[in-house]
């Protein structure tokens, strides 16, 4: 066993993707080597996810194994400490000695945390800070050699009826333009070939110093030359909707992927109200309409929740219609399970059978969207960037400017090449590269 060695584990979104990285720096920067063995590790990292009811009880199953791991110094992160501020009791009956529980806010902490637990000390709790300020110029390690991750903001502005993240995050507080555009100019001159930024709601990001938005924001990361491809993060439609024309504008750059995240979560403009998202589904469907007339072929990503409380058949049918009108290559659906501390775990549940039947409706109207878009993009031909490899099957994932997912026979991560669509297979698409 190596004791200088850390073994960490990622769940959720890439926000918690980026802190990730950021534990990953401060942890070898306390002579820390990260290694992907649990057995091999002295320290084990849990950075944890709370969105979802079943991401929770998988994290905390995780957790109950881990801690049975004799000489193991458990450090459990991200949102769950949080999330459960008051009932700690969820985690710690669990684990009855754990290293430490670090908030996000508090990972500029993280190395004198090492100290105190190299000491002997244990159950050390980090979860108070409220302000990003000693968040700004922690540095990352890239776990992806070839894409960086820029977090422009955390918390949001928002307080639907579902969410627990909110305990987590709090409100927004977007970091300087300046700081962000110096990460993404130097993630750039490191060697970076595609940047994903990120937040909680990209669109409400606001940098009130300089009076400067997303569009603005992203204009300035476009400043800087050089061959890459950046991708936007998610974008609630209610922070969406006043700068969606100049986002629009901002996406003239061939640089940037032709791809928006905007979650709907329901076709029902009464269930959007009892969720008090704040916005209509005709606002959902202005903004779509006007980036699809600006970039025909712009993949549409969005989310739904099933079986929302006092969600009716009707309320249900009506999210069915919009699917089938706006069609969205992506639709991310889940099952609605209550959080705690929120509005909607007080309301009456639907019953599960009536839940599941739509998750299983929403999942085969899915399925024949992507299969009827797919077919008008086989045979085409563009530069794409290898994304990802498979090392199960030896596959390589590009990915073209509208973001599509293009599985290669062959390929090298970071590369842009010139490839052909020959078919489409479930989600994805197959090809070659022709040029390159």
């Amino acid at each position: 066993m190596n004791a200088d060695s850390f073994f960490l584990e990622t769940y959720g979104c890439t926000l918690n993707t980026s802190d990730s990285e950021v534990i990953a720096r401060i942890l070898e920067k306390e002579g820390l080597v990260q290694t992907s063995s649990v057995k091999d590790a002295t320290f084990i990292v849990i950075n944890t996810c709370g969105v979802k009811t079943p991401t929770e009880q998988k994290i905390l199953h995780q957790i109950r194994q881990l801690a049975r791991a004799p000489g193991k110094i458990l450090i459990i992160c991200g949102c769950l400490p949080l999330i459960h501020k008051y009932d700690l009791e969820t985690i710690s009956r669990l684990v009855p000695e754990f290293g430490a529980m670090v908030g996000p806010k508090n990972y500029h902490e993280l190395g004198a945390v090492i100290a105190a637990l190299r000491g002997g000390k244990r159950n050390i709790l980090k979860i108070d800070a409220v302000s990003l300020e000693h968040k700004y110029h922690l540095e990352q390690k890239r776990s992806r050699g070839h894409i960086g991750i820029v977090a422009i903001a955390e918390g949001c502005l928002g307080a639907c009826n579902y969410c627990c993240t909110r305990f987590a995050r709090g409100s927004l507080l977007s970091y300087p333009a300046k700081l962000l555009t110096g990460k993404f100019n130097a993630l750039i001159d490191g060697g970076a070939k595609e940047i994903w930024v990120t937040a909680e709601d990209c669109s409400a990001y606001h940098d009130k110093g300089e009076n400067m938005d997303l569009p603005g924001l992203l204009n300035g990361f476009l400043k800087k030359p050089g061959q890459y491809f950046v991708r936007l993060g998610m974008m609630n439609p209610a922070t969406l909707l006043p700068v969606h024309g100049d986002l629009i504008s901002s996406l003239l750059d061939d640089r940037v992927f032709k791809f928006i995240h905007v979650p709907v979560q329901a076709g029902s403009d009464r269930v959007l109200e009892s969720m008090n998202r704040r916005y209509r589904v005709a606002d959902f469907k202005a903004i779509l309409a006007a980036f699809t007339a600006a970039y025909p072929g712009i993949t549409l990503a969005t989310d739904i929740i099933c079986g929302y409380p006092g969600e009716t058949d009707e309320d249900f049918d009506q999210t069915v219609r919009l699917m089938r009108e706006v069609k969205p290559d992506v639709i991310n659906i889940s099952m609605y399970g209550h959080r705690p501390g929120t509005v909607a775990s007080r309301q009456k549940q639907l019953p599960s059978p009536v839940v599941k039947e739509r998750s299983r409706q929403l999942t085969a109207l899915h399925k024949e969207i992507t299969a009827e878009i797919h077919k008008i993009w086989i045979g085409w031909e563009g530069m794409a960037i290898i994304d990802e490899y498979n090392s199960e099957n030896g596959n390589w994932v590009a990915r073209n400017p509208f973001y599509r997912p293009i599985v290669l026979p062959r390929g090298h991560l970071g590369d842009i090449v010139r490839v052909k669509i020959a078919a489409a297979v479930g989600y994805y698409f197959t090809g070659e590269i022709i040029d390159g």
